[in-house]
């Protein structure tokens, strides 16, 4: 049966979902041979697939800036320009900042924590890009830094094509994938459980979200407290670095202030988890 380690190439019908992520090529074929053929499936033939996230920590912005792409065309924000607004450093990408930035361009776009597979089919089938939040160890539950964002572009029986922002599509068969989408942990705590964001064209009524749990709600707080502080700073220090000793120095002092607010938000997230955590240990 097909794992995530192993890269098989996915053997259902082609989709619509499945060009994301994919170059359409001078002709505009998207690798075919000719328009009536399938599309390319072999993920190890790297002359079909887009160069993805390399050695960044750039799932979550990878998949977004692909998925914009495919909502949006060529005028999407590409993701240096995600990377800009998300994740200034070379950290991971905070769901509700993931969110916030489609939201911002005009499309609806909406976290879903708790959801079922066929829950994503569904929208999977209606043609809406659905970014899941991943475990690439999931029987390791000592290894916490293995999450990885990607995105259902098909399924067939029981197999499911994923987009993976390290360059390539590729099959998963039901169980494998329901075991690395199960649980993803923060700070080494349970957080997200069957966890994903969808973003559809602009007009589209996505179905509402559940009521996030207090480990999911945690989460997302200490996720987007840590990425605040690390932006913020960031902006910070590049405001120092363009003004030296001048008035812009001085008036980039009240910025620190404003990296209090998400660092509190780290803490009471992380408590959050842990109160979480110790409630289902009882």
């Amino acid at each position: 049966m097909p794992a995530l380690g192993d890269c098989a190439p996915y053997t259902g019908p082609d989709t619509p979902l499945m060009l994301l992520g994919r170059e359409p090529g001078p002709d505009g074929q998207y690798g075919r041979p000719t328009p009536d053929q399938p599309l390319p499936r072999d993920p190890q033939d790297t002359r079909l697939w887009l160069a993805g996230q390399g050695r960044a920590n750039a799932c979550g912005t990878t998949t977004l800036a692909y998925v914009l792409r495919y909502l949006l065309g060529p005028s999407a924000p590409d993701r240096a320009r995600l990377d800009a607004t998300i994740r200034r450093a070379d950290i991971f990408s905070a769901p509700e900042l993931l969110v916030r930035c489609a939201q911002r361009l005009g499309l609806p776009a909406t976290a879903y924590n708790g959801i079922d597979l066929d829950f994503v089919l569904r929208l999977t089938d209606e043609d809406i890009p659905v970014m899941v939040l991943i475990d690439t160890t999931p029987l390791d539950l000592t290894d916490t830094a293995n999450l990885h964002w990607v995105s259902v572009v098909g399924h067939h029986e029981d197999r499911i094509g994923i987009y993976n922002p390290h360059g390539f599509q590729q099959e998963l068969d039901r169980a494998s994938f329901e075991a690395c989408w199960n649980e993803a942990r923060l700070f080494g705590l349970p957080a997200w459980r069957r966890f994903a964001i969808a973003v559809a064209r602009p007009g589209v009524t996505l179905p509402a979200a559940p009521s996030a749990d207090l480990a999911a709600r945690g989460a997302n707080w200490a996720a987007g407290g840590v990425a605040g502080v690390v932006n913020g700073y960031e902006a910070l220090r590049a405001r120092f670095r363009a003004g030296g000793l001048g008035r812009q120095t001085l008036a980039a002092m009240p910025g620190t202030v404003g990296l209090l607010g998400p660092a509190l938000r780290t803490v009471a997230g992380a408590a959050m988890l842990l109160g979480a955590a110790i409630m289902r240990r009882r």
